[in-house]
């Protein structure tokens, strides 16, 4: 079993990774859109 502490640091891992997927689903290989977005 899965201490509380381990398993929020999972979770955090795996909303991080997320994040990035959606990143890169957003923006494609197109570093150029990525580099001139002020948001990221």
């Amino acid at each position: 079993m899965i201490d509380g502490r381990t398993q929020k640091v999972l979770m955090a891992i795996i909303k991080h990774c997320n994040i990035i997927n959606d990143t890169k689903n957003f923006f494609g290989d197109d570093y150029s859109k990525f580099e001139n977005n002020s948001i990221y």
